[in-house]
């Protein structure tokens, strides 16, 4: 078939000639996280989301932490085991309040979902637990403080069981270091950690040939996974300045935890058991990023990646920091033998902003020239 009839491959090499404001440098950043217009708090470079999205089993849930274009942390939120698993339960959210006056974003929830319990193709099963809470975000400098409150006290089994968690994705910190107080670790490529039993939760069992004939059955319980290190405070990746995080738990001790011990796609898990009788600041934490200062996010191209018809308009899409507009002007280069060849070079068509981002289109439909 002629390539003439199927693509055009000149977008493949479209390269951008800078970026960065008029002086070719980022905005400087804003002193301490602030709410922005979109509803979450940021800073240069970072921002934490409260429960804007609420899909906890795909880890978009609760608390979300982007540090430096790094979904680094999600799903903070209070849950009823140590390292839940995909189809664990999880609590129904009722409000959502951006508080701009006081800085603070307050989110108020409920154990059981009664719309998931034993519902639906994926049912969850809630245990005989009733428990509302409110978890409130306030950013206070370069700290951001978590607060959870109860609207009553946990149940005197319950006690230690409910906790709050954070999770931390795996993948990115793969041989990174951790420091806990006084400890020190590495974050494992394999699951790693000592399990211990846990009497509270008793697993299906197959029923024996013996356990028919009358005998007692004997109990099964699974494993849970044991603290890797337990403390006050947490410091994430400290060899790394776009990944560092510190977290203290200013009411109660952190526990680490390698969640894929039980789930094969489980996350590391930070978590502070909430204590007897407790209900106004049942958690509290500091959560703090580190900022890199002047830091923006490399521009990214979006363009067909089958190639274009000669005669067909073509547009590649440029996604930019909205703190490193693009500068002038981009360039189309074609590729031959002997290296690259500039085509066009010319500003790009501001579009405007969609999310987090800001985008550029560059518009080459002129070019009906074949090559790559």
């Amino acid at each position: 078939m002629h390539t003439r009839q199927i693509l055009f491959g000149l977008a493949l090499s479209t390269a951008l000639s800078g970026c960065g404001n008029s002086s070719d440098t980022p905005a400087p950043s804003q002193s301490g996280f602030a709410l922005n217009d979109q509803g979450y708090f940021e800073q240069q470079g970072v921002g934490l989301m409260v429960f804007q999205d609420t899909s906890p089993e795909s880890r978009q849930s609760g608390l979300i932490l982007v540090s430096h274009d790094n979904r680094l942390a999600s799903n903070g939120d209070l849950r009823l085991e140590l390292t839940p698993g995909q189809w664990s339960p999880v609590p129904r959210l009722l409000s959502r309040t951006v508080d701009r006056e006081k800085g603070e974003i307050v989110a108020t929830l409920k154990y059981p979902d009664e719309r998931q319990h034993r519902t639906g193709f994926n049912p969850l099963d809630y245990p005989d637990l009733e428990l509302e809470y409110d978890l409130r975000v306030r950013a206070e400098g370069d700290d951001l403080l978590v607060q959870v409150d109860l609207k009553s006290p946990l149940p005197e089994e319950w006690a230690g069981k409910v906790g709050f968690q954070l999770e931390l994705y795996p993948a990115d910190l793969f041989g990174k270091s951790w420091i806990m107080d006084d400890a020190t670790g590495i974050f494992p490529r394999q699951p790693y950690g000592v399990t211990v039993p846990d009497d509270s939760t008793p697993t299906p069992k197959i029923v024996s040939d013996g356990e028919r004939a009358g005998l007692a059955p004997l109990a099964h319980h699974r494993a849970q996974p044991a603290p890797l290190a337990s403390g006050q405070t947490l410091t994430v990746a400290p060899e790394s300045d776009p990944m560092r995080l510190q977290i203290e738990s200013l009411k109660g001790e952190l526990q680490l935890l390698d969640g894929r011990v039980q789930h094969q796609n489980g996350w590391f898990t930070l978590r502070s058991p909430i204590e007897a009788g407790a209900t106004t600041n049942a958690v509290s934490w500091r959560i703090t990023p580190n900022v890199v200062d002047g830091w923006a996010r490399e521009p990214v191209i979006q363009h067909s990646m089958v190639g274009y018809h000669p005669e067909q308009n073509k547009v590649a899409v440029i996604e930019t920091d909205p703190d490193a507009p693009l500068g002038d002007p981009v360039r189309l280069l074609k590729l031959d033998a002997s290296g690259a060849q500039e085509v066009i070079s010319q500003a790009p068509t501001l579009w405007g902003d969609f999310l987090r981002y800001r985008y550029y289109q560059f518009d080459f439909s002129s070019v009906q020239e074949e090559g790559l």
